[in-house]
């Protein structure tokens, strides 16, 4: 008897460890989606933002939002993640924007990225043809 109650222990413990994944899992797997559809070049631009989250459901049905890198792993009742990713081209000042990479349970993308903000001449891997700062001021 003691053997069968020890054996459903396991094999409860197990069900109950099993399902949880942790935050750092969480951000690796949605790195790895953003660096697959930007490439490796541009991905070194891109750094996670605080204001990321998820969503999950409360046992009377309800959504609740918190905060993801403030937790060490998800509730297991959570329904998407939001992950806010900030783009710096640090080359050029104002070379900035922000793309929302929100994904469900199973990690499927839950909307389409649009990296719109990104330059042309960065995402074609040409140079720059601006001129500098000091040389628009002369002209003015």
């Amino acid at each position: 008897m003691s053997k069968l109650i020890f054996i459903g222990l396991l094999l409860f413990s197990i069900n109950a460890t099993s399902q949880a994944i942790t935050t750092k899992q969480a951000v690796a797997i949605t790195d790895s989606i953003l660096k697959t559809k930007v490439g490796d070049r541009l991905y070194q631009y891109f750094s996670i933002s605080n204001g990321t989250y998820y969503t999950s459901v409360d046992r009377h049905k309800r959504k609740v939002t918190g905060k993801l890198l403030s937790s060490k792993k998800l509730p297991k009742s959570y329904t998407t993640l939001n992950l806010l990713y900030h783009f710096d081209y640090p080359e050029i000042k104002g070379v900035r924007g922000g793309v929302w990479l929100i994904v469900d349970k199973d990690f499927k993308l839950v909307d389409t990225l649009d990296f719109d903000f990104i330059p042309s001449f960065l995402t074609q891997n040409i140079p720059p043809d601006f001129i500098s700062i000091e040389t628009a001021l002369a002209i003015a």
